[in-house]
């Protein structure tokens, strides 16, 4: 499964706000990037507690898709159970790039 969840997210670099997709097995995380070219984030060191792009990513996910997706300062990350299936792979893929539409509007 996490050969298949590295094809599938990586099929989400099309986005302009998707700097990097790694990861290994069904450990893998997003960078959320302004510019995809310099690699500038979205969010800086001092703003932990304040609302950035990537928070409202992972919000809209919970409230709006009923997907939880763990956020840091990077990006998203993407840890599915270990018993996790192609088709809940792909119902929150789908999720995942719907949401990205909210970081592609920030994007340059």
């Amino acid at each position: 499964m996490g050969e298949y969840l590295g094809k599938r997210l990586k099929e989400l670099e099309k986005h302009k706000s998707v700097g990097d997709v790694r990861g290994l097995g069904l450990f893998w995380q997003l960078e959320l990037v302004k510019n995809k070219e310099t690699k500038e984030p979205f969010r800086t060191l001092n703003q932990k507690y304040e609302e950035t792009i990537i928070n409202k990513i992972a919000k809209y996910l919970l409230e709006k898709r009923n997907v939880y997706i763990p956020a840091d300062k990077f990006g998203i990350w993407i840890v599915p159970p270990l018993i996790v299936n192609k088709d809940e792979i792909d119902f929150f893929v789908e999720a995942i790039d719907d949401a990205l539409k909210i970081s592609d509007r920030e994007a340059k």
